[in-house]
Order: structure tokens, then sequence, then C-alpha cells
């Protein structure tokens, strides 16, 4: 499971990923069943969210071993996941249309856990697929959570037909899975077959990336405020001679709070009227109900009458976990002692550039 997401990128083993814990699963009690999906899960999340080690201790100040420890007390949580659903597995092998149950579960879990306290939405499924197109496609209708399904479905049915599993709708399962790949397939080609547009005379959009590779190490510090938006501006200024009609920057680009500071209005609008329409991310902040909460924000800025700017944005709903907060802090309330170093990254950010302007 591990080698389908990047960076191994071999979506290919996706579709035959659960099979080795379905051979594992076979015969053994719902115990047994709970203990080998954590174990399968643990493998999995502890390889594929290394960088978690990383991050708290090159950004959060932590030491090795606290590091870890986070990240075990995550993958342990996280592992709880495959536990249940293997357990269900087991529960259900009675079920007339197996395949289709079990794929049902599994997504019922993907689900929960990326809504379940606050969300944890990382590595389902479907995302092995992102450089798939054909199966990419269907996405627009049922989402991540189709792709899964999809996957587990494809999953289940090597597994019942290669291991002979004894069930009446084996073969009836079968033939549904492979109608639901061409299916699948089929819409995909349609997709990606069809103009982009059904309108007449429509041009082709420049759209124009600029990346600043600004180190996070020092990108939050005031005295280096100056010298990211220079460095965005600059490259800006040299790529829209090409004619670029949109440009994009990264996430937070500015370490600032562009809904405050005049100065950095007044100087993107100037470079909107000159050229296109500009996204970019920014810390903002709101007060509701007496508080103070921080936002990561997405900027667009588009040239509008009579010259005005208008300005649109959409504020980001799952943070990073101990990227941009540390999850679980509110039901295990020694965390924040643990990571006293990382705290609410996101937060302690905007609080930091909030003093620097005072």
């Amino acid at each position: 499971m591990t080698a389908s997401f990047a960076p191994f990128n071999m979506a290919f083993l996706s579709w035959v990923a659960l099979v080795p814990l379905f051979v594992a699963l076979n015969g053994v009690s719902l115990k047994e069943g709970l203990y080998l999906g954590f174990m399968a899960g643990s493998v999995h999340f502890i390889t594929l969210l290394y960088w978690i080690i990383v991050a708290l201790g090159h950004y959060g100040g932590l030491n090795i071993f606290a590091s870890i420890g986070i990240l075990l007390l995550l993958v342990s949580y996280l592992a709880l996941f495959p536990a249940i659903f293997s357990c269900l597995f087991l529960f259900l092998k009675d079920c007339l249309f197996y395949g289709i149950a079990v794929s049902a579960c599994w997504v019922s879990l993907e689900y929960t856990r990326a809504h379940l306290m606050t969300g944890f939405p990382w590595c389902l499924f479907g995302y092995t697929q992102y450089n798939n197109l054909c199966f990419l496609q269907s996405a627009d209708l049922l989402g991540v959570y189709g792709l899964s399904f999809l996957i587990v479905l494809v999953n289940v049915s090597l597994w019942s037909v290669i291991f002979k599993r004894r069930n009446k709708g084996v073969w009836i399962e079968t033939i549904i899975t492979v109608v639901v790949v061409f299916a699948t397939l089929g819409y995909g080609y349609h997709c990606l077959s069809r103009p982009f547009s059904s309108q007449k005379h429509v041009k082709d959009i420049k759209v124009l990336i600029v990346q600043g590779n600004i180190d996070q190490s020092v990108k939050w510090n005031p005295d280096f405020r100056r010298k990211t938006i220079t460095t965005y501006m600059d490259l800006t200024e040299k790529g829209i001679i090409s004619g670029a009609d949109l440009v994009v920057w990264p996430e937070t680009s500015l370490p600032c709070f562009f809904q405050d500071d005049k100065s950095i209005q007044m100087l993107l609008a100037g470079l909107i009227k000159r050229r296109g329409i500009l996204v970019f991310g920014s810390p903002a902040y709101s007060m509701k109900g007496g508080l103070l909460r921080y936002y990561n924000r997405a900027y667009m800025l588009s040239p509008y009458r009579g010259g005005d700017i208008h300005v649109q944005y959409y504020d980001k709903v799952h943070l990073v976990p101990f990227g941009e907060y540390v999850p679980l802090k509110t039901v295990l309330g020694f965390i924040n002692r643990i990571v006293p170093a990382a705290g609410d990254s996101f937060t302690d950010r905007c609080k930091y550039i909030d003093k620097s302007y005072q």
C-alpha cells in the first residue's frame, strides 16, 4: 500500500495491495483479525508518514525521541481503522454481495478518518490514482471515495477468484467488478476525448506558476519578509513578459496579513492592473464571539470595473497535523506538554506576525 503512494508512485500495486491481508485474515477469529489489521495498518502508516519525524525535529525543534513518540501515537490511532476494517471483513463473510459490502465498509472508515476530530484526510486509497487519468475522471462524480471503493472492490474480487472463496455470489460480484471497471475506463476516455469547451473561439490561457523556494526556517521571521515579497515580485515581473493570464503563488507565500497591509495591497494591485489574475496564500484572522481566529487563506485578485481590484478568498478547512495544528490536543491534555516546540504551529506563526506588526 505504501509503495502505491508518492514518492514510489507504483499505483498499479494498489489493485492487489489488500490481497495479502485478505489471505492472512482467512479463517481467523475476530480478535486475531483485529490484531492483523492493526499490524498491517501500523506498518503502512509508519512507512508512509515517516516525514513527521523530520517536520517536528527540523521545524518544531523536538528531539528525535519525542518526534518518534508522536509519530507512533498518530500511527497507533490511524491503524485502528484497518483493524476495524479487518473485523468487518470477517464479520461479513456470509454476505451475498460480499465485495460490495466490504468496499463500502472501507470507504465508510476512510470518510470517518477524514472527518473525525477535525479529520486526517491524508493518504486515502483513491489518491494513488492521481497519475491514472482515465480512472481519475470518475472523481468528478464520486470523489476520491469512489476511486477507493473501486480499488477495494477489485482487490476483493481478485482474492475471491484466485483463492476460490466459497460463496454463491463470487462470480456475480466478479462480473459486476469487471463491468464497473470498464464503465469507469469508458467514462474516463469519454471525458478525455471531448473538447474542453463547447463555446466557439475559446482562447488558450497562459498560466505562470511562481516558486520562490523560501527556506521555511526563516520564512516567518519579520527580518526576511521584505526579501520574500521582493523575490516573488521579481520572479513574477520576469514571467509576465510572456503574457500570462493567471499568476499563481504558493500557499502562505506572503508572510504577513494581507488584509491589513495597505502597502502590499497597493503593490499587488499595481501588478494585477498590468497583467491578469493573481492567486496567492496569506495568513488571515477574524474576531468571532470575542475570540481571535486565525486562517490559512488563499486570495484571488482580479481587475474589476472602473479599474478597481476584485478580492476573493477561501480559508483552508483541513490543516496539516503537526505542521499547522496538534491533533487530539483537546482530548489528550498531555500532548501539549509533549510537543511544546511544535504547538499549534500555524497559530503560533500568525501570533508571531501579529507581534511584528505591533
